[in-house]
């Protein structure tokens, strides 16, 4: 049996309705399966986030006594701000740093490398290893 003109019209237009109602059903799910990726990723990060927060506020660093003992044997060192070797040689002592007697090496003279130690009118010019600031100072390694 042969189908009329209308009946081939109607057919094609189901069709289409049908292709329209998948295309958008797909569309659908990418953008819910991509809010769910966002959600998840969100909550990690808090999770992280809260995570370092409580796991490292109330601990001492690991380097702290370490710095003291840099500070307490006259160890000065000169850095600035802007230098990406003074930040490298921060972030080795993470948040002991702060026990690290540090100045600007535009309050001395004679300093033209940062991050530069000094003790006892000797200068060591650069980033210096946790080791080396040891024997340099005579302090002991944590650990």
């Amino acid at each position: 049996m042969a189908l009329t003109k209308a009946e081939k019209r109607k057919l094609k237009k189901q069709k289409r309705l049908e292709e329209k109602k998948q295309a958008e059903s797909a569309k659908k799910s990418k953008s819910t399966k991509r809010n769910i990726i966002i959600i998840a990723i969100i909550v990690l990060v808090a999770a992280y986030a809260i995570f370092s927060f409580f796991s490292n506020s109330n601990n001492p660093a690991y380097y702290d006594d370490f710095a003291k003992c840099l500070t307490e044997k006259g160890l000065v060192v000169y850095g600035a701000e802007w230098c990406t070797y003074t930040a490298g040689q921060k972030e080795m002592f993470g948040k002991s740093f702060q026990y690290v007697n540090y100045k600007d090496y535009a309050e001395t003279t004679g300093v033209t490398t940062t991050p530069t130690w000094e003790l006892d009118g000797e200068r060591y010019p650069k980033v210096q290893t946790i080791e080396r600031l040891s024997e340099i100072s005579g302090c002991s390694l944590p650990g």
